[in-house]
């Protein structure tokens, strides 16, 4: 008995391409894994020691992360990220620069651990951050 090959364009398309089949499925599944590890890296920011309120809710930038299917001739793939503005500078991390207060006359108050307290400023000169690579560190575990 011999068997023949049938040309089946729609059921190759649904097999490659389409997100509802089984390579979309894995694609889908590998993004997951992702967004997951991302969200365990990319921590979450203490609470203020001053008690003030803050602009960004603790979490926001873990919470934000969220993974999207995308569906294209060339096959399935997902985007992985955040549309957080903090998103890239946590990422990539920022260099040296010098903080004023938004308003001219105004002043910053800061929690100064050495001191335990609060002072006012009318500058700081921040260090810059270090990046947090949460999305690239992790693409590794994508690949099996």
């Amino acid at each position: 008995m011999s068997a023949r090959w049938v040309p089946n364009p729609a059921g190759q398309a649904e097999f490659f391409v389409s997100l509802t089949g089984p390579v979309g499925r894995e694609v889908y599944r590998r993004g997951t894994v992702l967004l997951v590890a991302a969200r365990r890296q990319v921590g979450v920011a203490v609470p203020d020691p001053l008690g003030r309120a803050r602009d960004r809710r603790v979490g926001q930038l873990r919470d934000s992360l969220t993974i999207q299917p995308i569906a294209s001739p060339l096959g399935p793939s997902v985007r992985v990220g955040s549309a957080d503005p903090i998103a890239l500078l946590h990422h990539e991390g920022s260099r040296p620069h010098t903080i004023f207060p938004r308003r001219r006359d105004g002043v910053l108050h800061f929690y100064w651990p050495q001191k335990n307290t609060g002072v006012f400023l009318r500058k700081v000169n921040h260090p810059g951050t270090a990046p947090n690579r949460y999305l690239s560190d992790n693409l590794h575990l994508t690949i099996t």
